[in-house]
């Protein structure tokens, strides 16, 4: 075994361990459970982003209109509110955090139903090759999902703010194969 060193001296994440081999069950543990973990974790957060930057344009928006039209009221407040909106569009706009949040809870949802699938040996688990194939295949698959889900977070990231309003991000394409895990879907968040 060979130890990592993590890369920041404050991460309160623990000390990677590099293995030869892995079991399937220090795998799902290892890696599968902790990206799981991790996803809904970054999913709650974007989740609750969009919605406290989502709810502070719409009331601000309602708002406006409202301070504009009554009588008395300095024409400054209205300008200041509609400028605090334009800073909420805008930082939504940077940061796409409804999009985030559907990546995350739809990575979070391909990989446990991966490893369902595998613990209970449906299909495309269930054939007769033997354990290590379906190892093999398992990690395959899990490991093509985060590569996807990667690919998605860094285009998302690094898109020109016109693109994004074209529709969710793509991943670069991968493998085509039947054996690959589905793409994530495309339909937004209710």
């Amino acid at each position: 075994m060979v130890e990592q060193v993590a890369s920041w001296p404050y991460s309160k994440q623990k000390n990677v361990i590099s293995k030869l081999t892995r079991s399937p069950d220090d795998y799902i543990e290892d890696r599968v459970q902790f990206k799981i973990n991790q996803y809904v974790k970054k999913a709650s957060r974007y989740r609750w982003a969009y919605r406290i930057l989502a709810s502070a344009a719409a009331i601000g928006s309602a708002t406006v209109p409202v301070l504009i039209n009554i009588p008395g009221i300095d024409s400054v407040y209205p300008t200041i509110l509609g400028l605090g909106i334009a800073i909420i569009v805008a930082l939504e706009g940077v940061w796409h955090p409804a999009e985030h949040w559907r990546n995350y809870d739809l990575i979070s949802a391909v990989l446990r139903e991966e490893e369902m699938r595998f613990s209970t040996r449906a299909p495309p688990y269930d054939e007769k090759d033997g354990k290590d194939n379906n190892f093999a295949k398992f990690v395959d698959r899990v490991e093509d999902a985060i590569a996807k889900e990667r690919g998605q977070t860094i285009v998302m990231r690094t898109a020109q703010p016109s693109a994004i309003g074209n529709g969710p991000p793509r991943a670069p394409e991968g493998r085509t194969d039947a054996k690959a895990p589905a793409a994530l879907p495309k339909e937004p968040l209710p």
